[in-house]
Order: C-alpha cells, then sequence, then structure tokens
C-alpha cells in the first residue's frame, strides 16, 4: 500500500507548490499596484520615489496598475483553485485507501468522503430540526460490526435564509451514529445531555413528549429523557444502560442518544469538517488509521457498551 500512496503524496507536493507560488505572485502583483497607484495618488510619495529610486512615467504607472491588478486577479485565483484541489487531492486519497484499512474491521461496508447534503434526515424526521434546516454530512460508513448493522457519518447544520446554507450559524455539529437494536419500536426517546452545546429545535418535544424522571441520581444529573410515555422510556433505558451511558460521559462529554424506529441513534458533539491543517500532514498509513480511529471509534465504543 506505501507504494501506491506515494502518487498522491507527489501530486499533493506539487499542488502545495503551486498553491504556495499562487499566493506568492497574487502578493507581487498587489506589490506593484500599490507601486505604481502611489506614482499616481500620493504625489508627495510619488516625489520622493523619483528622486531616491527611478524615473517613473505617468503612462509608465497607469500601466505599471494595470499589469499589477491582472497579475494580482489571476494568482489569486489560481491559489483559490489550488486551495481546493489540495482538499480534492485528500478526497482522491481517503476514497482510494480508507476502505483497505476499515475492512479489518468492518464487513459489508460502504464508504463515502465528500461532503455533500445528507440523504437520510432524520433528526427531521425526528422533529429535532425544521426541514428548512438542511444539514451537511461527510465521512459516511454503513457496514456490520460485530453482527451488528451500524453507520456513522460527521454532521454539521447551520441557520439557514431561504435555501442557503450558513456555515457561521452551526446549531448541530459532530458525528451521527446508528445502531440497529434487535427489537421493534417505535420512539422517539431522547437522552439529551445536560450543557449539550448541539443546539436542537425541539418543537416535537414540547408538542408531543414529556420529560421523564428516573431514580438513579447519577443519570438523572446527567441527561435530560423525554418521551411520549414514561413506560416506553423505562422499558428502553435499564439500569444497566443507564450506567453505561453515564461511564461513557468520561470519554465522550458532550452526545445524545436518540431511540427511534428500532435504532439507537448518538449524536456525538466533535469538531468536524474545516480540518485544513489536515490536509497538509504527509499522507502515510498511520494517517490513515489514525483518522479512521478518530471517526469510527465512537461507533465500536458504543456498540461494545450495548453487547457487554
Amino acid at each position: 500500500m506505501r507504494k501506491e500512496i506515494a502518487p498522491y503524496e507527489i501530486g499533493r507536493i506539487l499542488i502545495l507548490l503551486g498553491t504556495l507560488l499562487s499566493l506568492a505572485g497574487a502578493l507581487y502583483g498587489l506589490y506593484v499596484l500599490i507601486w505604481n497607484a502611489a506614482q499616481l495618488v500620493m504625489e508627495p510619495l510619488g516625489i520622493f520615489l523619483e528622486k531616491e529610486l527611478t524615473q517613473v512615467t505617468e503612462a509608465a504607472a497607469k500601466s505599471g496598475c494595470i499589469k499589477g491588478a491582472v497579475l494580482f486577479v489571476v494568482c489569486l485565483s489560481l491559489f483559490f483553485v489550488a486551495k481546493d484541489q489540495i482538499r480534492r487531492q485528500q478526497l482522491r486519497f481517503k476514497r482510494k485507501f480508507m476502505p483497505q484499512v476499515l475492512k479489518q474491521d468492518f464487513s459489508d461496508f460502504t464508504y463515502d468522503a465528500p461532503k455533500c447534503k445528507a440523504r437520510e434526515e432524520t433528526l427531521c424526521d425526528m422533529g429535532l430540526l425544521r426541514y428548512s434546516e438542511r444539514y451537511y454530512s461527510a465521512n459516511r460508513l454503513q457496514g456490520i460490526y460485530q453482527d451488528c448493522w451500524v453507520a456513522a457519518e460527521e454532521i454539521a447544520c447551520g441557520g439557514v435564509y431561504g435555501e442557503h446554507y450558513t456555515s457561521h450559524k452551526v446549531k448541530v455539529r459532530g458525528q451521527w451514529l446508528t445502531i440497529r437494536l434487535n427489537r421493534d419500536f417505535e420512539g422517539p426517546v431522547i437522552l439529551e445531555c445536560r450543557g449539550s452545546k448541539n443546539r436542537l429545535t425541539h418543537r416535537r418535544v414540547a408538542r408531543e413528549m414529556c420529560e421523564i424522571q428516573f431514580d438513579d441520581q447519577a443519570f438523572a444529573d446527567s441527561f435530560r429523557c423525554f418521551a411520549p410515555t414514561a413506560e416506553e422510556a423505562y422499558s428502553l433505558i435499564s439500569r444497566q444502560l443507564a450506567a453505561k451511558l453515564v461511564a461513557m460521559l468520561e470519554r465522550y462529554p458532550d452526545f445524545s442518544v436518540f431511540f427511534y424506529h428500532g435504532c439507537m441513534h448518538i449524536l456525538l458533539r466533535r469538531r468536524s469538517f474545516n480540518r485544513r491543517l489536515e490536509a497538509l500532514c504527509p499522507f502515510t498509513l498511520n494517517q490513515l488509521q489514525a483518522e479512521a480511529a478518530r471517526l469510527y471509534g465512537p461507533l465500536q465504543d458504543f456498540t461494545r457498551m450495548l453487547l457487554t
């Protein structure tokens, strides 16, 4: 695999060099533009430069402004193109080699790296987000782990104005994990971590659910539970499961759990997308393994928690 990775790493280095050269060209074009504009606009400065350095005619200054502006625009455009190509090179690398790393733990799985609109909007179906608040996902995986059907994806949802997604108003961010349980139930039953930074629109909670109280004080101090009826909540959340969820907070301090249509969903608050510095790291097998552990380690941890 290491020999197969080499072409991707060489391509990344070449793209990175192109990014730096285009940035340098943009800065030089801006310098030329400012220098010649100073000759035309700032007369005192123009006199000083004329005496100390060289004679600059008005026509030459205008020509220099045009050349500097063109160089700046062209190189800046190339910089953004090269920057996007670095991201695409990383996606090509992950799409090619990540399945070889994941197949060590998962079977019958599919993997998709690029960011796109979520195809299955479970959060919207549960009434926790408005359908106008389309969320985006990346690094999607579904497959079989320890005889359980599991799925995971990174998600981010921001404020929406019309049909436009605005990432500066993030309401939900992290990893959405799904584990299919071997029992039928409708739900939803919601366990919301107290103090969670994920800001969900609980319209359905306020309209159709009631808050359920549990005798386990440690569990009650850590989670708020919402369900249509207390019986449904008690049937899904046993004392053993409650203790395991409280213990899991030591490793993942901000997560919420949703029981819905025979599946257990976990919304794990973590930074997702926009890890720009990772694109500058060398492409290695160790990087892939670390990425897989960061993305899908929680899915394995919560699956083991249910099975033990």
